[in-house]
């Protein structure tokens, strides 16, 4: 169905086809068309046939190279003394309306995280302290030795609460800063990780969790931003290990790729395509900035960085030495 008596040139620049092969008949409208998309094409085309106009339509359409393209297509019937004997159709490519929209969406979703960072998880600990400083105050006003135990209690959610918030703005504060890189040198990239560890000890004998990590050389780079990137994503791991043989794994999969892998329960389908968007939380999720600061790191250093689920979660991601051309 389908064969072309017509195709104007920016069409076939579009799709990537010559004028012989749109004109053989060997190159049908719907091969053009995203297989998914086809038989509601068909459907589609029959019903203007029979019926008339019936408006514009979104598909997926397909090139020659098989690379496949948001597009809105408007189909007309073409009457000849009454009698339908084709369809005449006009593409319009979205690719850059559809990019748009994204980064707008994605720009909502991050606004509506602010709001609910700072009217729920930045304002809680600071109204837990504000509690806390006016019961000290009482505590102190009575002097009744009996409520030394209380006055102790009440100190330690303050100070959690500090904590808390402390590491909020650090976060926000992180995320804003990132930048281009000053004093940059050749970084071990084993002894930062070595260092991150020793520092999460505790926490990874308390859970079980062991760590493997491959030898990861060394990299041109700003030595805090090294220590964030691989901080974060090993906090992140760390945070969704709930097995009894937690494993995490850090390695280096070529010259300037590397992985950081755990044997979780992988990340929820839910978040997965958002997880590098600020605020996005998973389940049991912290801030939801720390993915959000390793993302902006690593573009800043010319690389990227992409999520999926292999046997746990795993991030895979790019760094180069970091060059004054960047």
């Amino acid at each position: 169905m389908g064969r072309f008596l017509y195709v104007n040139a920016n069409a076939i620049n579009t799709f990537g086809y010559t004028e012989e092969e749109l004109y053989s008949g060997s190159i049908n409208v719907v091969e053009m068309i995203a297989e998914e998309y086809r038989e509601q094409a068909v459907q589609r085309m029959q019903m203007i046939l029979s019926e008339g106009y019936q408006g514009s339509s979104e598909y997926m359409a397909r090139r020659k190279d098989g690379s496949i393209f948001p597009a809105i297509i408007s189909t007309l019937p073409v009457v000849k003394e009454g009698v339908t004997v084709g369809l005449r159709g006009v593409l319009t490519d979205i690719t850059a309306q559809k990019e748009y929209e994204d980064k707008l969406n994605k720009a909502n979703k991050e606004l509506e995280g602010y709001s609910q960072m700072v009217s729920h998880d930045l304002k809680g600990p600071i109204t837990a302290i504000s509690i806390a400083h006016e019961l000290m105050a009482r505590i102190i006003e009575s002097k009744a030795p009996e409520l030394m135990d209380e006055t102790s209690e009440v100190m330690q959610i303050s100070t959690r609460s500090l904590g808390r918030a402390t590491r909020l703005i650090d976060s926000l504060l992180a995320l804003a800063e990132t930048g281009k890189p000053e004093d940059t040198y050749p970084v071990d990239l084993n002894e930062k990780v070595k260092e991150i560890l020793f520092e999460k000890k505790t926490e990874l004998d308390a859970k079980g969790i062991e760590v493997k990590a491959d030898d990861l050389g060394k990299l041109v780079a700003n030595p805090t931003h090294v220590y964030q990137v691989f901080s974060n994503l090993l906090q992140n791991a760390m945070r969704y290990v709930d097995s009894d043989n937690g494993l995490i794994e850090v390695k280096k999969l070529d010259e300037n790729r590397y992985l950081v892998r755990d044997n979780g329960p992988g990340i929820s389908e839910k978040v997965i395509d958002d997880i590098f968007v600020p605020f996005v939380k998973g389940v049991g999720g912290d801030t939801g900035l720390g993915l959000s600061i390793v993302k902006k790191i690593v573009k800043t250093y010319g690389g990227e960085i992409k999520a999926y689920n292999e046997n746990g979660a795993c991030f895979e991601f790019t760094l180069m030495d970091y060059s004054e051309e960047q």
